[in-house]
């Protein structure tokens, strides 16, 4: 099965591309050479793997296509001005709730503003070449992509009087499908129930938690929803971190109620948040090692609590719980996201023996670890990252394969110590 897992991001791109940001910005402010800056502008953009970024030039004039999910920008820019236009959803009657939200809207958006254009809903960007410099054109294009796609699927779903419009998706086969499905509804329940166990709930409702929002995590990156499935995904998170006085047990309740809404929901509706995307912008910013030693520090001590009180199957969940909140929350180094997508695959042997990948790197029924494989994996990781991180290690002789508690608790703190400085 050809399953693609986690957000895309474009966070820490490399030498290659970072020359492309700087002979762009040198185009625009040294020589004054507005379309040469952003034809370059446009090389740094591009992600060859994906083929995310089209766009050709005739004289003075870029035409160009950012693709961004189910949305493709579509932009002109000539010698004087730019222009980019994300098609939302067509209008099939004049609605005032439509207009009032489009218009909420627009008072939190920086460089673009939703406008109509005949019967289309559109989020628009313009601006003069000579106050468009590179940078604000990266951060106009990426609220432009990510405001887009985001905003088709939940408006549409708010009012009858939007249609689609000029969707991009790619659609999955029925048997990725039908598992993706088998596996979201199955951890959904599976924590429910844990969550309707009073003897559970009560003694270790911070265990439920860690249930409730790891799933979230897991399913974010290993069953990668999209639209309005995402949405409800995003929104339970949200809530648990609202700072709104709720105590842990009310919080809890909450999110129990929004997965039994997403149960309830027919089997095509979870169906129709299962695509494949193209992307150019990750959702989630850059971020420095730090985050994710600052995540493992303020949960780590919860890990030694379970399995002093003899629940490791809490602990584990922990241990996932680090993984994915991090590569949810962050835009994190390719080396970094490469060694949690292992936690993933250890801690979750079925779905991915199901999905065919080879590389198994644990037996939950023999309870042992393939441990020459699991290193020659790491390794070639950290050979990977040696080009752009030339300090980054992770000694596998430190790691311990005795039990999977072990191995973990070793390998978190291994990936704790990753060296991402240049000298």
């Amino acid at each position: 099965m050809d399953i693609k897992f986690g957000r895309y991001t474009n966070a820490f791109r490399g030498g290659i591309k970072n020359d492309l940001w700087k002979e762009s910005e040198a185009l625009y402010f040294d020589e004054i050479k507005y379309i040469d800056s952003y034809m370059k502008f446009f090389e740094y953009l591009k992600d060859e793997e994906v083929n995310n970024v089209e766009y050709e030039r005739t004289g003075e004039e870029i035409k160009f296509i950012v693709k961004q999910g189910s949305k493709h920008i579509k932009g002109r820019i000539d010698a004087t001005k730019i222009t980019a236009v994300s098609e939302i959803a067509q209008m099939e009657k004049f609605s005032v709730p439509v207009m009032r939200k489009l218009l909420e809207h627009n008072y939190t958006l920086f460089y673009t503003k939703f406008a109509l254009d005949n019967d289309r809903a559109i989020l628009k960007f313009d601006s003069a070449n000579k106050a468009c410099q590179p940078e604000k054109l990266y951060y106009a294009l990426r609220e432009l992509a990510l405001r887009g796609d985001k905003s088709d699927d939940l408006l549409i779903s708010d009012f009858s009087a939007l249609k689609p419009l000029n969707e991009h998706k790619i659609a999955l086969s029925a048997d990725v499908l039908d598992l993706k499905y088998k596996y979201f509804t199955k951890w959904i329940n599976e924590v429910i129930a844990k969550a309707n166990d009073k003897q559970i709930t009560d003694k270790y409702s911070g265990a439920v938690s860690y249930m409730f929002l790891n799933m979230i995590y897991r399913i974010d990156y290993i069953l990668h929803p999209e639209g309005a499935l995402l949405n409800r995904l995003e929104k339970i998170s949200s809530n648990y971190f609202a700072k709104d006085n709720k105590s842990l047990l009310e919080k809890i309740e909450i999110m129990k109620k929004g997965f039994e809404e997403i149960l309830s929901l027919e089997k095509n509706k979870i169906f129709e948040g299962f695509y494949d995307v193209i992307s150019t912008f990750g959702i989630t910013n850059p971020t420095q090692h730090a985050a994710v030693q600052d995540t493992f520090k303020n949960n780590l001590q919860n890990v030694d609590y379970y399995i002093n009180e003899k629940k490791e199957e809490y602990a584990l969940v922990i241990f996932e719980y680090l993984a994915g909140y991090c590569l949810y929350s962050y835009g994190l180094p390719k080396p970094t996201r490469d060694l949690l997508h292992i936690v993933f695959v250890i801690l979750n042997e079925d779905f991915f023996r199901e999905a065919g990948v080879k590389e198994l790197y644990y037996s939950g029924s023999a309870k042992t670890f393939d441990e020459k494989l699991l290193k020659e994996r790491i390794s070639k990781i950290i050979e990977e990252a040696k080009e752009d991180f030339p300090l980054a290690d992770i000694k596998t002789e430190n790691l311990k394969f005795n039990t999977l508690i072990a191995f973990l608790k070793s390998y978190i703190n291994e990936i704790n110590q990753l060296n991402y400085n240049k000298e």
